[in-house]
């Protein structure tokens, strides 16, 4: 059997594969029902005939879905397992597929939505924390990031998947249904995959966790399995994670749900995430004409988003998470206040937003015709620089970072905890964006307040985000152990952003 080399322990070929599958499967399930809202949203209003405050509800409902997964799901990997849980979730894909697929009804249409959302969460969570505690230190932050990966492919895919049923009336339901057969396909790969060792051990199941830990790894001789064995127990309280309360957090706690839950709020706040679920309705109010060249357009979004996370997924483990942060919030801070300029100077109406007809493209593309031609393709790029910036930041780097910040016993609770931030941000900006736009007479209003928070989130990487590339989970925690105040005090005291509190690195996490 071939391996993967990692100093004194290698990984066979076929686990990391499989482990790979699962962390890009499973993300482009994510991805392509994140995306695929965006393709389906006209032909859905045509079909039902939905009010602006119903198209609103479609997309929300995911969110919401999303959110009640991540306040549930939590204690459910925690309590069943990291493995468990990701077969439960794709099982739950394939369902909501078939339910919205086959809806009749718009409240049908609302119900299968939720169940996906609720998929995703579960997924998203029970994935990067199975993903990190199984990946050696030196490529974890790869293997984590192949989530991110898989969600941009999915988005991506979903783009295209529209653009192919753009002019069937009835192309919705195979736009949705197509994403059951992701879920069955993430399901058995699951099967031959062991439970992660941590968790085993939590359960005061040792042997079985060092079988496990054994089928993960080639080591060079049965004393090296033994000695990482050991370095994960020790770190590690002896009690089942299911007697462990969150409630018995101590101020230790302070400094990783700070991080986490700053990193989930400012990734929704970014802008980008509206960009993805209304691509189609911000590229006509710039101008392009049509559903067909504002499906284009959701394209390039979709392979910019791809391009560039493949870039961070290459060098993540080489340059580090905070430099790939920094340098996106620069990025769609800029971008975002461009995009503002344009759209507050341009005589676009909001008040179209919500309609599926030629109303919204007639006044853009007259209004552009005259002399802002170029405005719409400096619009496009704009959009496609802030959706790259974030894929090289936000989209992988947040899930990285909230894999490795967490402690074992608490990792799935504390992980969902923070994640549902990020869906009740989501939900919030998602649910209200078309109505902001109306209100404020366009799409000026939604990108000024990505803007202030694109800077906000600058500051906030900075003097708060450690860096913790190249360090196992243990020392991780070492670091988190320490606390938010001794580490700001250090950033605003003119600190580099390398000179993190330095620990002895060792290759040995699992």
């Amino acid at each position: 059997m071939s391996v993967w080399c990692l100093g004194s322990s290698t990984v066979p070929t076929g686990k990391l594969f499989a482990i790979g599958f699962i962390s890009t499967g499973g993300g482009m399930l994510f991805g392509y029902d994140m995306g695929i809202v965006s393709g389906a949203i006209d032909q859905l209003q045509s079909h039902f005939n939905l009010t602006c405050t119903q198209q609103e509800m479609v997309v929300s409902f995911l969110l919401l879905g999303a959110f009640l997964g991540s306040l549930i799901g939590g204690c459910f990997i925690d309590r069943f397992g990291r493995k468990i849980s990701i077969i439960f979730a794709s099982l739950l894909f394939s369902i909501g597929a078939v339910i919205l697929a086959a809806s009749q009804t718009y409240v049908a249409l609302l119900l299968g939505r939720l169940v996906l959302g609720f998929a995703m969460a579960l997924s998203a969570v029970s994935e990067c924390v199975y993903v990190s505690e199984v990946s050696p230190a030196n490529i974890r932050g790869q293997l984590v990031s192949l989530n991110e990966f898989g969600i941009t492919v999915g988005i991506l895919f979903s783009y295209f998947i529209g653009l192919a049923f753009a002019n069937n009336t009835a192309g919705w339901r195979y736009m949705f249904g197509l994403s059951g057969i992701g879920g069955i396909l993430v399901l058995v790969t699951m099967l031959f995959l062991p439970k992660s060792p941590r968790f085993l051990i939590l359960c005061n199941k040792r042997l079985e966790a060092k079988n496990a830990l054994a089928s993960l790894r080639r080591y060079s001789n049965i004393s090296t399995c033994t000695d990482e064995f050991l370095t994960i127990e020790k770190n590690l309280p002896p009690t089942n994670s299911s007697c462990i309360s969150v409630s018995q957090c101590s101020k230790r706690l302070i400094f990783p749900i700070v991080v986490g839950a700053g990193l989930t709020v400012f990734q929704q706040s970014t802008g980008e995430p509206n960009i993805l679920f209304y691509a189609s309705t911000i590229l006509k109010q710039l101008g392009f004409e049509g559903d067909t060249a504002a499906d284009l357009g959701s394209i390039a979004l979709g392979v910019s988003k791809v391009v560039a996370t493949v870039f961070c997924l290459l060098f993540i483990d080489r340059w580090g998470r905070k430099k790939f942060l920094l340098a996106g919030c620069i990025t769609i801070a800029l971008c975002v206040f461009g995009i503002t300029i344009i759209a507050s100077t341009s005589k676009i109406s909001g008040q179209n937003l919500c309609i599926s007809t030629n109303v919204s493209i007639l006044n853009a593309t007259e209004i552009f015709s005259d002399n802002q031609q170029s405005t719409k393709w400096i619009s496009l790029t704009l959009l496609v620089l802030v959706v790259a910036a974030y894929s090289c930041s936000f989209g992988p780097v947040t899930w990285v970072i909230l894999g490795e910040i967490f402690p074992t016993h608490l990792r799935g609770r504390l992980f969902a905890l923070v994640t549902s931030l990020n869906w009740a941000t989501n939900l919030v900006i998602s649910s209200t964006f078309l109505e902001f736009a109306k209100a404020g007479n366009g799409l000026a209003g939604p990108f000024a307040a990505s803007t202030v928070f694109g800077l906000l989130s600058l500051l906030f990487v900075y003097f708060v985000i450690p860096e913790t590339k190249g360090r196992s989970l243990e020392e991780v925690q070492l670091l988190m152990n320490k606390g938010i105040h001794t580490y700001v005090k250090s950033k605003c005291c003119c600190c580099n952003t390398q000179s993190e509190p330095l620990l002895p690195l060792v290759n040995s996490d699992a």
